[in-house]
């Protein structure tokens, strides 16, 4: 009987703590549907109290603040070592070093460009294209304006034929000049004027077979020339064939040691001047050269002659030129 009453109060003792260990119950949640809207005539229902709201804790302070007071690190800036002398086209410089800009490298017989591309290397240029390069850019090449100044040694005769009378002729060696002026109509042809005078100093004076004495006195005989001509140039070789065809004087003057100077002049009449010449380039546009030049004019001799006679002339100059173009 003692046993069993033990026993009893140990199973009251065990459902006791089991009681007072069960959690309690959560309080019921909030339906999410709104209550029905109440009949009309009716008040609302009440609206069940329930705990109030607890409030939403407070920001915490931004980091920067907590952390104003912290020491900040310096940045350090990256030294760019520059190559000197600077990196010629398809490199750069890295570390001081000039490394190609082409990554991978460029095959065999490429090069490398300023935008990092590989190229076909150019060719190297043939025989006679640097020629041409210097001709399409104008020089060495006859194009554009024309000046050309030529002098030289002369040598011939002017004989002036009056009828019914013996021909009378003067012959010998002289001195010749010129200058011409123009402009190319396309390249290689030039179109110019031309003035030009030969001169034979203290010639010999013949008249019919017989030879005359002037006995030393200072006598010229001059033929000049106001012309246009043509001359067209050989390339590359610069060799020029040129004529000028224009009216022609002839003039004598007699200084004799006395100091009386005689002066005569022919009407105007026409000549020409045939050319042949070799130039070489001394600049971009000057050449310098040698020619060989006939010059033949027919004149009326005029009123200071006689009315009826007529001159002939015919010279030989070897002349030294100057040619800019």
């Amino acid at each position: 009987m003692r046993t069993f009453s033990v026993l009893a109060c140990v199973v009251a003792v065990a459902v006791s703590v089991g009681a007072q260990a069960q959690p309690a119950a959560p309080p019921p949640a909030a339906s999410a549907v709104p209550p029905a809207a109440a009949p009309a005539g009716q008040p609302p229902a009440a609206t069940p109290a329930g705990p109030p709201p607890t409030a939403a804790p407070a920001d915490p302070p931004p980091a920067a603040a907590a952390t104003a007071d912290l020491p900040v690190a310096p940045i350090e800036t990256p030294v760019i070592e520059a190559c000197v002398p600077r990196c010629r086209s398809g490199f750069t410089c890295v570390s001081g070093s000039c490394v190609s800009s082409c990554n991978p490298p460029c095959a065999i017989g490429d090069v490398c460009s300023d935008h990092g591309e590989c190229l076909a290397k150019p060719l190297p240029p043939l025989p006679g294209d640097e020629s041409a390069a210097r001709v399409d850019a104008g020089v060495e090449t006859h194009d554009g304006f024309f000046l050309r100044l030529t002098t030289g040694p002369a040598g011939g005769a002017v004989s002036l034929d009056v009828s019914d009378r013996d021909e009378r002729t003067w012959s010998g060696g002289g001195w010749g000049s010129s200058i011409d002026v123009g402009g190319a109509v396309v390249r290689d042809l030039v179109v110019f004027g031309r003035l030009r005078v030969v001169s034979l100093f203290d010639p010999k004076v013949r008249v019919g077979s017989e030879t005359q004495d002037l006995g030393g006195d200072n006598f010229f005989v001059t033929q000049g020339l106001f012309g246009a001509g043509l001359n067209y140039y050989v390339m590359p070789i610069n060799i020029y064939f040129g004529g000028t065809i224009g009216f022609a004087t002839v003039t004598t003057e007699l200084n004799p040691r006395s100091g009386d100077t005689q002066r005569q002049s022919s009407d105007v009449g026409f000549g020409i001047d045939l050319d042949a010449g070799k130039e070489w380039w001394v600049g971009d546009n000057w050449g310098l050269g040698v020619a060989l030049r006939l010059s033949l004019a027919s004149v009326p001799a005029g009123d200071d002659f006689a009315q009826d006679a007529v001159f002939g002339s015919g010279f030989v100059s070897i002349l030294f030129s100057a040619t800019y173009q």
